[in-house]
């Protein structure tokens, strides 16, 4: 016996296109956001892997190999808990400015480290610290 007290409306279901996973995607705002952290996250995962590779030439140890990967990944350890618990507590524009801080830097040394690459490889004790700081 069918029940009337519900409208017809509550008994259809949304149209398919909501239900995708891909219905986000027609937000621009969305779009622009997901495309820029793709290309961001494409280019950090080059450089991890540019970074070990120049160890490999630079020396046949792979323990150094080994603190190069864990020079790139440790600051996002260490550092991502207490700025995500800073990021709740903290006003959020402000701390928003003091984030984009180190990614123009990073950006700027980036540009500087592909220029010397391309002149002269670095040495072992330098590309350490140069991991870490990139981060």
């Amino acid at each position: 016996m069918p029940d009337t007290d519900r409208p017809a409306s509550a008994d259809a279901a949304p149209p398919a296109d909501e239900l995708g996973a891909l219905a986000p995607f027609r937000h621009g705002v969305f779009t622009m956001l997901w495309g820029t952290w793709l290309i961001a996250n494409l280019c950090m995962w080059m450089n991890d892997v540019a970074a070990a590779w120049l160890m490999t030439t630079l020396t046949d140890r792979p323990n150094w190999v080994a603190l190069v990967q864990t020079a790139a990944t440790l600051p996002v350890f260490l550092l991502g808990l207490p700025s995500g618990a800073l990021a709740d507590i903290l006003n959020r524009k402000i701390s928003e400015l003091r984030a984009e801080g180190p990614h123009a830097y990073k950006g700027i040394r980036a540009i500087i480290d592909t220029l010397e690459a391309a002149q002269i490889a670095k040495p072992i004790a330098e590309l350490v610290p140069i991991a870490t700081i990139k981060g």
